[in-house]
């Protein structure tokens, strides 16, 4: 026989969609046959009834309610009376708040619960505007498919246990400004309808966004994440910002979808983080960040996604990742199936990361190095291979796709230091071949730059023929050696400065007759200057001083010859 003092109200449990990886994972967020008062997947209510109605405060429609009834006193009244309860399974359903209606939790300043172990249970409930700030929740609190009908404020509020709000729906703005979950945080599947700001906020155990979704903003501004960090599926239709956010452990954006204007300025990531998969409205903003190791390793099951998510005619086929200015110490990036991905590294900092193609083709069009900086980033990696493609480090495929900072070609000083770092990056791996590539680039484009220096008619005269003289030598320097890389034209120069000797004797002998060959040996002798050349007699002494200039050049290109040779063999 039913008690008349308890609450007749009853909540039919429904089937529960476990998608993807859920079937694997705990189910206590459900209401299973486990639960204390739940028979036949019907769930009956332990509370106590209203004076002369059938239902405890929590399931009176609220215009039927007592008006003095104050329901933050009724439900921490209840956990009063869970504490002190002889028998658990009473207590824990004294916990249980199932399908309950609250125009207002006003936990403002307040403790909550601490002198039990178990969860509170607000399942199913409706909860209206509610102001948590500076709460303390000491119980577990499980708020699985609860909908927040008005403002959530959480202000430096702090979840001592666990805070579940599995698919749960916050019709209103949520403000998590300095929070403090020092339990796991399970959002999964929650639907945020309005803004989303956690500024501050300190997830100290695993904080789980998986397949969450934000409609309006989200702000995730200096958060602090010091456990896995799980945004895997997550949609993020408006602004989102995790500027200065900090991810101590591993962070997954596997598959998240970004529709909005986003970014991760100076956020850090000091372990693992994926964002393979990821969908974005224009290019994925991970600018400024510093990442340890960044997987970004599209399936074929992103390019099918994609489509999904690109109706319109004609959507752009490639994608970019924007990593101006970012710092990332190893990792993965690589190509989808189909389409393809840039990844803008201006100014970026790169230690051991691979670029791959699943294809195995080269992908140096699709990297845009410019001022960038190679700390123990191996070139000709993988997929990469720069000289496939020219040593050009600066030309992608579809530069329409980069973000609007990084269109267009890059000015001469750009290319000269992305080359200069590039030869340093290129000698700390020992990549020899790369080396030489990449110097021998910085300096060509130094004398471009020198060209336009002394072009530039707003600077003195005197500075423009400084940069003049050191164009020309920068020439003279290419020309003859290639820059110390090349001994194959210290030989053709050599050979060009005997030719041009042995036409200057021709002239000066011109009153002797010698077959020409002898005039080009005789260039020949006095060149390498170990066999001195002896002049005819009678010769003028303009031939015997133009034997010795010879013999100084010569001797100067020999030892041209022997620096470059050697240079290129310890290459």
């Amino acid at each position: 026989m039913e008690d008349p003092s308890r609450c007749s109200h009853t909540f039919s449990v429904p089937s529960y969609d476990l998608p993807g990886d859920d079937r694997s994972e705990g189910r206590r967020w459900m209401l299973t046959e486990d639960v204390p008062g739940v028979t036949d997947r019907v769930w009956s209510c332990a509370h106590d009834a209203l004076p002369e109605r059938d239902v405890c405060p929590f399931h009176c429609p609220p215009d039927e309610r007592p008006p003095d009834l104050d329901e933050t006193d009724a439900f921490r009244s209840c956990l009063a009376r869970a504490a002190t309860a002889d028998d658990q399974r009473r207590s824990r359903r004294l916990c249980q708040f199932i399908d309950a209606t609250f125009e207002e939790l006003a936990f403002r300043g307040t403790t909550v619960g601490g002198e039990v172990n178990h969860a509170i249970n607000l399942a199913h409930a409706e909860i209206g505007e509610s102001d948590w700030t500076d709460a303390t929740f000491r119980q577990p609190i499980r708020c699985s498919h609860a909908t927040f009908t008005g403002p959530l404020t959480l202000r430096d509020a702090r979840f001592e246990r666990s805070g579940g709000f599995r698919n749960a729906t916050f019709e209103g703005d949520v403000q998590l400004r300095g929070g403090v979950f020092a339990g796991p945080a399970v959002f999964k599947h929650a639907d945020f309808r309005g803004d989303a700001r956690l500024w501050y906020t300190q997830f100290e155990a695993h904080a789980n966004f998986r397949r969450a979704r934000f409609r309006d903003v989200a702000y995730f501004e200096a958060v602090d994440f010091t456990d896995y960090a799980r945004f895997t599926r997550a949609t993020f239709d408006g602004e989102t910002t995790f500027k200065l956010a900090e991810f101590d452990d591993d962070a997954d954006f596997d598959g998240a979808r970004f529709r909005g204007d986003h970014g991760f300025r100076r956020a850090s990531f000091d372990r693992i983080t994926d964002f393979s998969d990821a969908l974005v409205e224009g290019p994925l903003d991970l600018s400024t960040a510093e990442v340890a190791t960044l997987e970004l390793t599209p399936s074929a099951e992103a390019g099918d996604r994609r489509e999904d998510a690109h109706t319109d005619e004609g959507s752009a086929e490639t994608q970019c990742v924007n990593l101006r200015e970012a710092t990332v110490g190893s990792g993965t990036l690589g190509q989808p199936a189909s389409g393809s991905v840039l990844y803008d590294c201006t100014d970026a900092t790169l230690g051991d990361v691979s670029f791959t193609d699943p294809d195995g083709g080269p992908v140096c069009d699709r990297v845009r190095f410019a001022r960038t900086r190679f700390e123990d980033f191996v070139f000709e990696n993988d997929d990469l291979d720069p000289a496939a493609a020219g040593w050009r480090l600066s030309e992608v495929a579809d530069p329409g796709a980069l973000p609007e900072a990084s269109r267009g070609a890059p000015d001469t000083e750009t290319l000269r230091q992305t080359f200069l770092n590039a030869k340093n990056g290129a000698d700390e791996t020992g990549n020899n071949t790369a080396a030489s590539a990449f110097f021998y680039r910085e300096l060509t484009y130094r004398r471009r730059r020198y060209a336009e220096l002394a072009r530039d008619g707003t600077r003195r005269w005197r500075d423009r023929a400084a940069d003049a003289t050191k164009w020309g030598r920068n020439l003279a320097l290419m020309l003859s050696t290639g820059y110390g890389e090349r001994p194959d034209r210290v030989v053709y120069s050599s050979v060009t400065i005997i030719v041009f000797f042995a036409l200057l004797y021709a002239r000066f002998l011109s009153d002797v007759e010698y077959a020409p060959v002898d005039y080009v040996v005789f260039s020949f002798q006095s060149f390498i200057t170990f066999i001195l050349g002896t002049p005819p007699a009678g010769t003028a002494r303009s031939v015997e001083v133009l034997s010795a200039v010879e013999g100084f050049v010569g001797a100067f290109f020999i030892a041209l010859f022997v620096f470059t040779f050697t240079r290129r063999i310890n290459r």
